[in-house]
């Protein structure tokens, strides 16, 4: 056999052109030099799907000092589909906590400093202040509690017009930023507030309020601070739960995740015991009705994306109409008692079907008060 690395550029292009996994596509050019000067981004699909990976919690500075060798600037990022960590160098996401949206991060400081980090080329764009929200003076918060969920309209890595739409504050409001214009969040004002989720669903935003209406912005528009209410589902299906909106195979879904809570106020322990989903039919002043099965997909929740992949795809490290959950109990895990190790301790594998639960087959344990472990598509 002769020298892999001895093959010409242009048969390496048409080889590398046909590896449509991220992971793949970086293993491939870490072979040699060669293979490498062709694994670059002009030559990856960037439209083909791509399988999370589970980005862990950094790691407590007595773990460092305990684990021989360690580079306290990388960040472990656990492959589902081939069972490894894979270590990055991302000292910009240290000690901040984390939002997945697209790919990129949007990453909060304990000053209430908020950028746009991409984490595996690194790139940084910077986000107005906290300070720059309307009622961020009303009602003081921890700054790396401020914010509780983050979406993208577009990938920056692909277009500069896209809008950052977070949920905030105590009363969760809805705001906004695009870039080019003014250094500031524009807060969204509607009559009902304490919004749980948000999405970004053909070409509008939809947000869920908790009391189980669905409004639509067009930030796009003439008034982008508008809201349209589409519709609803009913209010008592919010009660003792956390829902997500999904879209799924172009369908927007509700998701509702049931979470126990065995002590008393005082103890920490919480666990996730079942989920439901519903699919919401917009054109019919949002009806929904109450699914058992993703049609062959599976889910990836947590507070910080709600992901949907074709499982076939990636079968059989995923499995079709499952849910792969991460801890997102915030409420629990920052809770300030001795015995609370941090989130990072509910997650799993929840299968739609049948009912049944099993553990994730990442086994090591991963903690964290800031930053828990998070969904992150893997992207150039």
């Amino acid at each position: 056999m002769g020298n892999w690395a001895e093959i010409v550029p242009d048969v390496l292009i048409l080889i590398v052109n046909r590896v449509d996994s991220f992971e793949d596509f970086v293993a491939f050019g870490g072979v040699c030099t060669s293979w490498r000067s062709v694994a670059v981004k002009q030559n990856f699909n960037t439209s083909s799907p791509q399988l999370p990976w589970l980005m862990l919690s950094e790691k407590e500075e007595e773990e460092e000092e305990e684990e021989e060798g360690i580079n306290n600037n990388m960040r472990e990022f656990f492959s589902l589909s081939k069972g490894m960590i894979h270590k990055v160098p991302l000292p910009e996401a240290r000690g901040k906590r984390c939002f997945e949206t697209l790919g990129w991060l949007v990453t909060i400081t304990k000053d209430g400093e908020m950028g746009l980090l991409h984490p595996f080329s690194r790139l940084q764009i910077g986000l107005p202040h906290q300070t720059t929200f309307k009622y961020f003076h009303q009602h003081p918060m921890d700054p790396v509690d401020f914010v509780f969920k983050a979406v993208l309209s577009a990938s920056p890595s692909l277009t500069p017009n896209y809008v950052l739409m977070v949920i905030h504050g105590a009363a969760k409001h809805l705001g906004f930023w695009r870039p080019g214009g003014e250094n500031s969040w524009t807060v969204i004002e509607t009559r009902d507030f304490l919004y749980e989720d948000v999405i970004y669903y053909k070409g509008q935003f939809y947000a869920l309020s908790n009391q189980g209406s669905i409004f639509v912005w067009d930030v796009g528009g003439p008034n982008p601070t508008v809201a349209r209410r589409v519709g609803g589902i009913k209010s008592e299906l919010l009660w003792y739960m956390q829902p997500y909106l999904v879209e799924s195979g172009a369908e927007l879904l509700v998701v509702a995740r049931y979470v126990i809570h065995p002590g008393d106020d005082t103890d920490p322990t919480y666990e996730t015991t079942s989920f439901k989903v519903y699919e919401v039919d917009l054109s019919k002043e949002a009806r929904w009705q109450e699914i058992n099965n993703l049609g062959g997909r599976a889910l990836f929740l947590g507070h910080s994306a709600s992901i949907s992949v074709d499982a076939s795809r990636f079968f059989p490290a995923i499995k079709p109409n499952c849910i792969y959950y991460t801890d997102d109990y915030m409420d629990m895990y920052t809770y300030p008692v001795d015995n609370n190790p941090g989130g990072g301790k509910d997650m799993g594998v929840y299968n739609l079907e049948d009912g049944s639960k099993e553990p994730l087959n990442y086994k090591g344990e991963s903690l964290s008060y800031t930053c828990p472990p998070a969904w992150v598509l893997p992207s150039f």
